[in-house]
This record gives C-alpha cells, structure tokens and sequence, in this order.
C-alpha cells in the first residue's frame, strides 16, 4: 500500500494539449513495454440523445465500425487484428468511448482511423437495418436475464424521466424509428471534436502530437445541440418493484447516489464496502455467514457525472423470505448505521479500496482510461482527487453522507425469480 500523497512516478506525467477545433488530447508516455494504448472519449451517451430515440448512442457506437470514408465495413478489425492489436467500444450513459491497444510500430494506425470515421462515418441503410437487428438480440438477452431486467426495471423508477433513466440499448419500439438519417444527424454532434478526449499511453511520447495534428487539426469544429448539462435529479420516493425471472430469488436495493466528482461519492463507497465488503462486514456476517439468508451480498456506487445509484444486491438462500432480508438490512443501514461504521471497519474498506485504486492503474492501459475520463467526465485532476479523498475522509463524514443517502425516502427495493 502507498502512504502519503501518491507519487507522480505512479501516474505519470500525461503532456496535455487543446487543438483550435476543440479536440484535447493528451499524451501519457511509458517506454516499459512496446505498447500503444489509446481512447477516444466522446461526451455523448445515452443521456443525451432526443427524446424518444433510446439508444441512439449505442446504435451509432455499432455503426462506427461499419465503414467510413477509408475503411470499409470489417477493415478496422481485419486491420486490428492483422497487426497484432485489439480494439473494443462501450456507451454509457454520460459518454461512448473507443478503444485499441496496438505494437508500437503501429500506433498511428488507431488515431487514421479515429480521425475518418469522426467525420467520414458512411451509414449505408442496408448496413443499419442489419445491425439494429443485432441489437434486439441483445436486448432480448438483456429482457431474459433476470439481474439485467431487475436492474433496468428498478433503475427506471429510480430516476423516472431523468435520462439516467433511459436504457443504454433502447427498445425494439425506439430502434425502430431510428434510421440512416437520424444516426447521421446525431452522430455530427455527438462525435464533434470539442466533445472529444483522445488517450494516447504507452511507448510513444511527442510524435503523437505531430500526428495529431496532421490527422486531426483540420476537421471541422462542427457545432449543433446537444444537452451540455444533465437536470438534477428529482427524488423519486420508495418503491417497490417486483418481477418473476428466474427461479432464484434475487434482490436490490438501490438509493440515489451523489455525483462522482464529489467527496460525498467517495465517502458513500466507503460506507458501502464497509458494510458489506469482506466476510467480517456487517452486512456479509447478518445476511450470508451468520444469518443464512442469503447466498451473497455485494455493493456499488454508479460513476456518473450527475448524481448516479448506490446498489445493494443479494442473492437469498431457498426458502428464505423477502421480509426477513429486509429486515435484517434495515436495521444495520437504521439503528446499527453508527456502531457498523466504526473505525476498524472503515480502514479496512479504505485498505479494499486503496487495493482497487492502485490496480485500476497497475498498467499504462488502465492509467490511460482513468486519465481519460477525468478529461472527459469528471475534471483533469479526477484520478488524484479519488486517490486523496479515499485516504483523507473521516468516519464522521462517511457516517454523515450514508445517513444522508440510505434512506427509505427514496428507496427502491426490487425482486425477482419464484417465491
């Protein structure tokens, strides 16, 4: 474990610089390994596309590896993998994000590709009717698993109209109306340089802003709307959400959560891990080794840019009613609140959690992608700030923000599989 401030050795120097047409681009160099790893962040996910047009974002994120003006569908993979590298994408709610990690001789192969498709993107029909059919797929897989449905049915009521509320893949009835045309549309301000960050990490160092500049430097800044800011979510007040999936009877509850540019998001994970992080957490002795109700407990607290979720699941034993669960997890989050987070508790979720820090920047990769949504999401210093205020909140404030959060004003408890 490192005490004290974090050492600049560990997260390295990143070299930062913002082109005219907005794009920011930072470098962090590490000669360790003849690897690149780049990201390219955009700030457009499911959160802001129109109303109506759930999954948009998702949608375009599949698309953009189905050819552009130099690279024909299937040629970024085919050239990918060719050279020895991989790339991937996912979508969030606040951003989509690509991803390569390519031999250092390739490395510019990822930013030429990035540059064509951020304004060269061809979505010919046929290739769009294709892949939206790919996405029901995954939205019936989605439909059939019962945490996944769970999770989506209690993350709608949680956050209501909010467009945290939106499901990342849309719906067969939402895909339906989006064609060609509209993907075109969102993809000229979703994928606009001033809403992008590109990671460059790994063997390479002042010879990407050269190639940065021959590549991206003169694209069009492009302007057009988008929401910049996220409503502040209303509460939504206790509810229950009940569902029939599945013949295990599993459980969440969730609370609304703060946003995680803030010490109050760290606290609540430190709240959490504490009480049921580890087999001695009060909530893992009560509820899975002393109490026998259920299978397994875990906890997690939504990375978001607006206020997100914290997420209590469990997974209960046969013939283990939902009543008595509930129980048990309204005391400890009530009148056992104070005596559960103690100190000794606390330290021993900071040490979990410290652990989780360092290996979330243990390669170049990793130390990129957190570089990365900093610049993208959460403010430049992000990854310092997770790091000081994990080692520097006191129980007092992490006692005073899990009163604040857990609560049953605004709590959803949902369930599924047989009784």
């Amino acid at each position: 474990m490192i005490d004290g401030a974090v050492p600049d050795a560990w997260l390295g120097h990143a070299e930062i610089r913002r082109l005219a047409n907005g794009l920011t681009v930072a470098v962090l160099e590490d000669r360790s390994a003849p690897v690149v790893s780049t990201a390219l962040w955009y700030r457009a996910g499911a959160a802001h596309e129109p109303v109506g047009a759930a999954g948009m974002a998702h949608f375009l994120e599949h698309m953009m590896f189905k050819g552009s003006a130099d690279w024909p569908e299937g040629e970024i993979d085919a050239r990918t993998q060719a050279v020895g590298g991989v790339n991937n994408a996912y979508t969030s709610h606040d951003s989509t994000v690509y991803v390569f990690s390519l031999p250092r001789r390739h490395w510019r192969l990822a930013l030429e590709i990035e540059a064509d498709r951020m304004t060269g993107l061809v979505l010919d029909p046929a290739a769009v009717d294709s892949e939206r059919d790919v996405i029901f797929e995954e939205i019936s897989e989605a439909d059939d698993s019962p945490w996944d449905a769970l999770e989506m049915a209690a993350m709608e009521r949680l956050y209501g109209e909010h467009p945290y509320g939106r499901r990342i893949l849309g719906s067969h009835q939402s895909l339906s109306s989006i064609g060609a045309d509209q993907l075109a549309t969102f993809h000229g301000v979703a994928c606009a340089p001033a809403r992008a960050v590109l990671t460059v990490s790994g063997d390479v160092g002042s010879e990407v802003f050269e190639a940065v500049d021959e590549l991206f430097a003169d694209l069009p800044a492009r302007e057009g709307e988008l929401p910049e800011d996220l409503p502040t979510r209303g509460r939504s007040g206790a509810a229950r959400v009940e569902l029939s999936l599945g013949r295990t009877r599993r459980g969440l509850q969730i609370f609304a959560a703060p946003s995680a540019r803030t010490q109050e998001f760290v606290a609540l994970r430190l709240a959490l891990t504490a009480l049921c992080g580890g087999r001695s957490s009060r909530l893992q002795r009560r509820l899975v080794d002393e109490g026998r109700l259920c299978q397994s407990v875990s906890s997690s607290v939504s990375e978001t840019v607006e206020g997100g979720a914290a997420v209590l699941s469990f997974e209960a034993l046969p013939q283990v009613s939902e009543e008595s669960i509930e129980e048990v997890i309204e005391e400890v989050l009530t009148a056992d609140l104070s005596t559960a987070l103690n100190s000794e508790s606390v330290e021993r979720a900071r040490r979990m959690l410290l652990s989780d820090w360092l290996f979330s920047h243990e390669t170049i990769e990793l130390r990129g992608a957190t570089l990365g949504a900093g610049l993208a999401l959460f403010g430049d210093d992000y990854t310092r700030r997770q790091y000081e205020w994990l080692r520097e909140t006191t129980v007092e404030e992490i006692v005073e923000v899990a009163r604040g959060c857990l609560t049953t004003d605004d709590r959803i408890v949902a369930w599924t599989g047989s009784a």
